[in-house]
């Protein structure tokens, strides 16, 4: 609504700024946990043409359907949605809804249930980092954006081959009970760390998450990048 009326959509702004000085650089664009589309939808204008692939991953039906009716009344050209969750196995996987809250389904239970003591629990279909790989053209420069509300660590180690051999840039959501696994993972050599904050992008050693800005910017190339501090 705040979007309708004032033509402005405030939401994680930051993410959005630090996007902007990026994205005509990405031969395609992968997002996975892209629920009803806010992000979907800003890759789908921004990209520098439609010849550029979108890939929208959402295993909520729910989210699913809202995502797929925002790419119709857009007409989203060259952008795939994809009904399926990204894990370390192809299959079946569960993945648990809190009541009240379209936002935050989780493949964490423990996570979905913070938000409401009613989750519900589906089966859905699961892809595997070789399978996302398999979208991207040889050669290309890829953005990789990552919100699963808690799956972050299974994500990246399903993508594992795939950031060894491509090297995207990656967009992650950090949340404070997942720190300490997430700065487990081996990024390879030459990718630095970057908060995403108000006040742009922060270098850093190691994941945190402070307040309400808790996305990263995970690069290998210093283009577009200018960073106002570092810290741990």
């Amino acid at each position: 609504m705040r979007a309708l009326f004032t033509r402005d959509l405030a939401y994680e702004g930051e993410v959005f700024a630090a996007l902007d000085r990026r994205i005509k650089e990405y031969d395609a664009v992968i997002e996975i946990g892209a629920n009803v589309g806010f992000f979907s939808l800003y890759f789908c204008a921004a990209r520098r043409s439609s010849t550029v692939p979108v890939y929208c991953f959402e295993p909520s039906a729910l989210a699913f359907t809202r995502l797929t009716a925002n790419l119709a009344a857009n007409d989203a050209q060259n952008v795939f949605a994809i009904p399926a969750a990204v894990a370390n196995t192809a299959g079946l996987a569960r993945f648990y809804e809190p009541a009240g809250h379209l936002t935050n389904g989780s493949m964490v239970e423990s996570f979905a249930a913070i938000f409401s003591d009613q989750v519900r629990s589906t089966l859905v279909p699961s892809l595997t980092g070789e399978a996302v790989h398999s979208l991207i053209p040889n050669d290309a420069r890829v953005l990789i954006k990552i919100d699963v509300e808690g799956a972050e660590m299974d994500v990246l180690s399903s993508l594992r081959h795939l950031i060894d051999v491509k090297h995207p840039d990656v967009v992650l959501e950090v949340l404070p009970m997942f720190v300490d696994a997430l700065n487990e993972f081996v990024w390879p050599a030459g990718y630095q760390k970057y908060a995403i904050t108000r006040n742009g992008l922060m270098a850093r050693d190691r994941f945190g998450a402070d307040g309400d800005e808790r996305d990263y910017l995970i690069t290998a190339s210093r283009t577009g990048i200018t960073a106002h501090g570092h810290g741990p």
